[in-house]
Order: structure tokens, then sequence, then C-alpha cells
């Protein structure tokens, strides 16, 4: 909530220290009043004119969705902008038109009310803008080149698999070291394609975290480490048994 300084002017002093820190964060932020649901520009930091390019001056007064909102934006800035007038802090990653072009931002609203307003109506509020555009890009860049590395790791090891058993067909030596050498080499490509699998779940538990626990039955996760070791040591001797305490 924004103050009226006393006569005292003791809000003057905190005043100051509150522009000084809002003029030197690395975020860019719009302090604004609602006027009919519109937020109208009342000031803006350096940061906002270092990313957006628009100049405080000609900015100020104006309406700041005209300015910043996509066409295709505007039914959600205007949902946030409802949001802001009853009271509420918005959170939202945004699509926002710079003097540039478009760029990506984490956008935050927060609202604050007249010392005499009722029922806690906002007057106005600030708009705080994280530019997250090279954040974005990166994300894209890597995820495609997970995409390409998964599928050219998957392709090899199709190939590696597959000429080691056309290799062992043909070949006039079928003693035990042959034929344990080329086990050795398909069970390494298949570990090689489980790899890509395993990279592409790790992804998609990163990309969709959850913080809901889930009961999870280890039973066939030991068995096939079992049968996998079991393969690998063919002389030793392993057992696995289900648990009578359930997962």
């Amino acid at each position: 909530m924004v103050r009226k300084p006393t006569d005292d002017g003791g809000d003057d002093v905190g005043d100051d220290r509150y522009r000084h820190l809002i003029e030197h964060v690395q975020d860019a932020v719009v302090e604004f009043a609602l006027v009919d649901g519109e937020p109208i520009v009342g000031d803006v930091n350096r940061a906002f004119v270092d990313v957006f390019g628009y100049d405080a001056e000609e900015i100020r007064g104006e309406s700041l969705n005209a300015w910043v909102v996509p066409d295709w934006k505007l039914a959600e800035a205007r949902g946030l902008d409802s949001n802001t007038a009853s009271g509420a802090i918005n959170y939202r990653q945004v699509t926002r038109e710079t003097a540039t072009g478009l760029r990506e931002f984490l956008y935050r609203g927060v609202p604050y009310a007249a010392e005499e307003a009722d029922g806690g109506a906002a007057e106005g509020g600030f708009a705080v803008y994280t530019d997250l555009t090279e954040v974005s890009r990166n994300e894209r860049r890597l995820e495609v080149l997970n995409r390409i590395l998964r599928h050219n790791l998957r392709n090899n090891a199709n190939v590696v698999s597959g000429h080691t058993t056309r290799l062992l067909a043909e070949l006039e030596d079928q003693r035990g070291e042959t034929i344990d050498a080329a086990a050795t080499i398909e069970r390494a490509a298949h570990e090689l394609e489980q790899l890509a699998e395993e990279a592409n779940s790790i992804r998609r538990v990163l990309e969709h975290p959850t913080d809901e626990a889930a009961e999870i039955d280890p039973e066939p996760t030991a068995r096939a480490v079992a049968d996998d070791h079991r393969e690998r040591t063919p002389h030793a001797s392993l057992r696995a048994e289900p648990s009578d305490a359930g997962p």
C-alpha cells in the first residue's frame, strides 16, 4: 500500500528509499492507476525503459495495455487487470510487445489500495516484468538438441545391434568366446537404447513435476534387475522374492 506523506515528512524518507530500490532493480517495473479498469501508467523505472524501449515521458499517462499488450493477448491482460482491481496478486508468464518486437516475461501484478478505499478494491498497482526471452530460447534449443541426440543414439544402437547379429550369423567360428563377445555388444547396444528412453522419461518428469506422493510397486523393477544380472553373470546365484508387506 502507498501511504500518504505526513506533515513531518516521515514518509518522504521512506518513499525516497523505495524509489531508490525500484530504480536499481533489474526487473522492469511500472506503477499504474486503474481508471475504469484500465491500467494508466504513472511511472516506470530505468529497467523498463531499457527492456521495453519506451521512454518514460511518452508512456506516462497512457494505457499500459495499449503500449505493451499484443492484440491477441488483450483478453488475458484484461483478466489480469480485473484480478488486480479485486486486490489479487497476479503471477503469469506472458508475451509482451517491446520497441524491438515480442518478448516473453514473468509478470507479477501487485495491487495497492487507497487508505480510504472500502472492500479491498485496488486503485492501482505495480507491474513487474522479468525478461525470460533468452531463457525460453535456450530451453527450446536444448529441447531440439535433446530430441536429436535421443534419435541418433537410438538409431546408432539399432545399427550396432543389427550388424552384430548379421556378423555373428556369418562367422565360421561359433565358439563360446565369440558368442559371448557378440552377446556383450548386443547388450551394450540395448542399454544405449534404454538410456535414450530413460533420458526422455527424466525430461518429462522435470517438465511436469508433481508434489503428490504415489505408491510404486518395486517388484517388477527388482525382478528386471535380477534378470539382467543373471544374463550378465550366469554362474551367480540370484533370488528375488516378493514381500508380503506390499509396496
